[in-house]
C-alpha cells in the first residue's frame, strides 16, 4: 500500500485539510482497540455454558450511564468459532443477560465487528462464542442509533459519475464484502480493511444544532458524492487539499439522512467531511457528535468456561519496515499466564518461524492471515490456542505508520529458517538484511532465493540480488557471494537477469574467468547478445582466444562503417571522463553500454584498459588480474604492454613479488617498449 508524506504547505484558516493532520494523529481514538488489554480477573455469571469462550467488553464513554438505546461497537479476534459466517457471536451483559446485537463482519482471519444495544447501566458486557449446536436461535439484532454504517462492495470499473449514478452501482455491485460503523466522516483508512477497487456506501443520520445556513465541503480518494435529505447534494471528485467541493445549504434544527458514496480504485482510501455551521466562522470537521454518541469499547483476554489457565494470543504493532511498495511487520507477542505454576510458552507464527517465552516479537515478511499458535503448559495445567491474525499495517497508523529501519528487523529476521520461507519471503528477508549491512543473515537468505526454480515476482527477486551486490561490494565480500549466487539453476525464471549479474560477479569481482564461462555456457542456444557478449569476455579473459572469436562473429557492432570509429571512440570518451571524475557507476554503465553496442573493440585492448583502470579504485587485486589476464590472451595488442605495466604498478605495495614477476615478464616480453625500462 502506497504512503503520502505531507507537503509541508501552509493552508489557510479556512482549508478542510488544515486540520486533517492533527486528526489522523488522533486516529487511535476512533477505531476499536485491537490490542488486548492485560488479563482481567473473570467476573459475572456466564451467560450459557454452550457457549465456552468469552471476552470482556468494557464501554468507554463519558456520559454519566449507559443506555439500552446506545449504540456500542466492539472489533476482537474469537479464535475457536463454531460456525463458518461466527453465526455463534452473542453479547451478554456483565449479569449474563444477552443484549440485542448485529454482526458487522467477520474476516478474514479470526476478526470480527460487532454492533450491540448495550443493557441500562452496564459498562461491562461480554463476547461468546464457540456453541456448536445447529439449532442455535438467532439473537435479538441491534438498532443502530448512532454513527454511520459503512459498507463496501467491490468495484470493477471505477469510471462512475455523480450521486445517483454510484447509488445505482453500488446497488448492483454485488455482495457486501466489509461493514463497519465509524463515529464520524474523517477517516485516512477503509474500515472494511479492503484495498483493491470498491465502492462504499456511508449511511447515518446528521443533526444540525440550529436553523440556518451551513456549508458542507468534502474530499474523497478516489471520488465520491453525497446525498442528504434524501437529494443529490454534492459530487466529490477528488482529495485536495482545500475545500474547493463545497455547497451551502439552509437547514432546520434536527436530523437528516445522509449518504455518502466513495470510489476508489485501490491503496489509499481517505474521506473527510467538514462543515460550516451558523455559529462558526470556518469550515471545520463534522465532529462526532453530530451522528449520534457511538460508544466505543476495550477488549479484554480470552476466558474458557471452567478453565484457569487459558492461552490467548495478545499481540501489538511494533513497526513497519517500508521497501518500495512492499513491507514487513514488526509484532509484539504476549500470553497471560496468571496463576500458572512454572509456565511454559511457544510460538508458532505459521510462517514457519517459532520462539518461545510468554513475550515474543516476530516480523512477519508479507502481509496475509497467519495462524499463530501458542502453547502454554504450567505444573495445573496445558493450553494451547490458534488464532488467523490479519497482518499488514497497523489499523491505528495507516496514514503514518511507525517506521522501522532495516536494523531493527534484521536481527529477528537472522534467526529464521529459510527453508521454511517463501520466494517473496525470502525476497523482503533478504532486502532488509542487505539494506542493514548485515552479510552473514544476507548471505543465507540469498542463497536460499537463488535455489528457488519458480519466482512468482522475478523483478522483486532481481532486486534482492542487486542489494545483495550493492552490501557485498561494500563490505568486500565477493567471494561469499558469489557462493550465493551458485545456487541459481539455470532452469530458474530469473534468467537471463541473474545470469547477467552472476556474470559480472564472476567476471569482476571474483575474477574467476573459467567459472563464469562454465556457468555461461547452458545459455549460449538462447538468443541472448548479452549473455553471448558476457562469456566470450571470459573466454577471452580465460585465454581460450579462438572460443572467444567464434562468438564474436555471431555478435555485430552497431556500425560496421567508417562512423563505427568515431562512435565507438566518443563513448570511450566519456567513459574516460567519469573515471577521472570519480563516477565509476556511471563509468561502468556506459562501459556495457559501449560493449553491448561495439562488442569488437574487447579485442583492441583498450576497452580492457578502461575496465582495469574502474576496478582498480575500489578492487585492486581484480583490477590487475584483469590486465594481465588479457595482456596474455593477445599479447599483439598495443595494449598489452600497458597492461602489464598497470598491473605490475597496481600490486606493488599489496603483492611486491607479483609486481616483480609481473615486471620482469614485460621486460621479456616488450623489451624494446619505454615501459620495460622502468625499474
Amino acid at each position: 500500500m502506497k504512503t503520502r508524506a505531507a507537503n509541508g504547505k501552509r493552508r489557510t484558516t479556512g482549508d478542510l485539510d488544515a486540520v486533517v493532520l492533527s486528526f489522523l494523529r488522533a486516529a487511535r481514538c476512533l477505531l476499536p482497540a485491537l490490542v488486548f488489554l492485560l488479563p482481567a480477573p473473570a467476573s459475572g455469571n456466564w451467560y450459557d455454558a454452550a457457549f465456552p469462550l468469552r471476552r470482556p467488553l468494557d464501554l468507554v464513554t463519558d456520559a454519566k450511564k449507559v443506555d439500552a438505546d446506545d449504540t456500542a461497537v466492539a472489533e476482537f479476534y474469537a479464535p475457536g468459532v463454531a460456525r463458518p459466517d461466527a453465526g455463534d457471536i452473542r453479547i451478554a451483559a456483565d449479569d449474563g443477560t444477552p443484549v440485542p446485537m448485529r454482526l458487522l463482519q467477520f474476516g478474514p482471519g479470526d476478526r470480527v465487528r460487532v454492533v450491540f444495544n448495550p443493557k441500562a447501566g452496564e459498562l461491562r458486557h461480554y463476547a461468546y462464542w464457540g456453541n456448536k449446536s445447529d439449532k442455535l436461535s438467532a439473537p435479538k439484532a441491534a438498532v443502530i442509533n448512532a454513527g454511520l454504517i459503512v459498507e463496501t462492495k467491490a468495484l470493477a470499473n471505477i469510471d462512475v459519475g455523480g450521486p445517483r449514478q454510484m447509488a445505482q452501482v453500488w446497488e448492483h455491485s454485488g455482495d457486501v464484502i466489509g461493514t463497519a460503523v465509524i463515529d464520524r466522516l474523517f477517516l485516512g483508512y477503509n474500515p472494511s480493511y479492503y484495498d483493491a477497487p470498491s465502492i462504499s456506501r456511508i449511511t447515518g443520520t446528521l443533526y444540525s444544532p440550529d436553523d440556518g445556513e451551513y456549508q458542507i465541503a468534502a474530499s474523497i480518494d478516489d471520488r465520491g458524492a453525497i446525498r442528504l435529505d434524501g437529494k443529490d447534494f454534492l459530487v466529490v471528485p477528488g482529495f485536495p487539499e482545500d475545500i474547493r467541493f463545497n455547497k451551502t445549504v439552509t437547514l432546520p434544527r434536527g436530523a437528516h439522512p445522509i449518504e455518502v458514496y466513495t470510489v476508489n480504485g485501490g491503496g489509499d482510501w481517505r474521506i473527510s467531511v467538514g462543515w460550516k455551521r451558523p455559529d462558526s466562522p470556518r469550515v471545520e470537521p463534522v465532529s462526532a457528535d453530530a451522528f449520534g454518541r457511538l460508544v466505543r469499547t476495550k477488549v479484554g483476554s480470552l476466558e474458557e468456561h471452567k478453565k484457569q489457565i487459558v492461552a490467548d494470543v495478545q499481540y501489538a504493532h511494533a513497526g513497519e519496515t517500508i521497501l518500495d511498495d512492499r513491507s514487513s511487520y514488526r509484532i509484539k507477542f504476549e500470553t497471560p499466564t496468571g496463576n500458572a505454576r512454572n509456565p511454559r510458552v511457544t510460538w508458532d507464527f505459521g510462517d514457519g518461524q517459532t520462539a518461545s517465552g510468554d513475550h515474543a516479537e516476530h516480523v512477519f515478511l508479507t502481509p496475509g492471515v497467519y495462524p499463530v499458535t501458542v502453547s502454554l503448559k504450567s505444573m495445573q495445567a496445558d493450553d494451547k490456542r490458534t488464532l488467523r491474525l490479519v497482518v499488514g499495517r497497523d489499523p491505528l497508523r495507516m496514514t503514518q505508520p511507525q517506521v522501522d529501519e532495516s536494523i531493527v528487523q534484521a536481527p529477528i529476521i537472522a534467526t529464521y529458517d529459510p527453508s521454511k520461507l517463501s520466494p517473496a519471503q525470502l525476497a523482503q528477508a533478504t532486502r532488509i538484511c542487505a539494506r542493514a549491512r548485515q552479510p552473514d543473515a544476507m548471505f543465507k537468505m540469498l542463497s536460499a532465493l537463488c535455489a528457488v526454480t519458480k519466482h512468482p515476482d522475478q523483478q522483486w527477486a532481481t532486486d534482492a540480488i542487486n542489494d545483495a551486490i550493492t552490501t557485498a561490494d561494500e563490505k568486500n565480500l565477493n567471494a561469499e557471494l558469489a557462493a550465493a549466487l551458485s545456487a541459481l539453476p539455470p532452469q530458474s525464471n530469473l534468467h537471463p537477469k541473474a545470469a547477467t549479474l552472476y556474470a559480472n560477479v564472476l567476471l569482476w569481482r571474483t575474477t574467476d574467468f573459467k567459472q563464469a564461462a562454465a556457468m555461461l555456457e547452458p545459455f549460449m542456444a538462447r538468443d541472448s547478445a548479452n549473455l553471448k557478449r558476457l562469456r566470450m569476455t571470459a573466454l577471452l579473459l580465460d585465454q581460450h582466444l579462438d572460443e572467444a572469436r567464434k562468438l564474436l562473429d555471431q555478435l555485430k557492432d552497431d556500425d560496421d562503417g567508417a562512423k563505427r570509429v568515431a562512435l565507438s571512440g566518443a563513448m570511450a570518451r566519456s567513459i574516460e571522463f567519469f573515471i577521472e571524475q570519480n563516477d565509476l557507476e556511471t563509468a561502468d554503465e556506459k562501459w556495457d553500454e559501449w560493449q553491448r553496442r561495439f562488442p569488437s573493440t574487447l579485442f583492441d585492448g583498450y576497452a580492457a584498459m578502461l575496465k582495469a583502470r574502474m576496478l582498480q579504485r575500489r578492487f585492486p587485486q581484480q583490477a590487475a588480474k584483469v590486465a594481465e589476464a588479457f595482456a596474455l590472451a593477445l599479447p599483439t595488442s598495443p595494449y598489452a604492454p600497458q597492461l602489464l605495466d598497470f598491473a605490475s604498478k597496481t600490486l606493488a605495495k599489496s603483492d611486491p613479488a607479483k609486481s616483480d614477476a609481473l615486471r620482469k615478464l614485460l621486460k621479456q616480453k616488450y623489451p624494446e617498449d619505454p615501459l620495460a625500462q622502468e625499474n
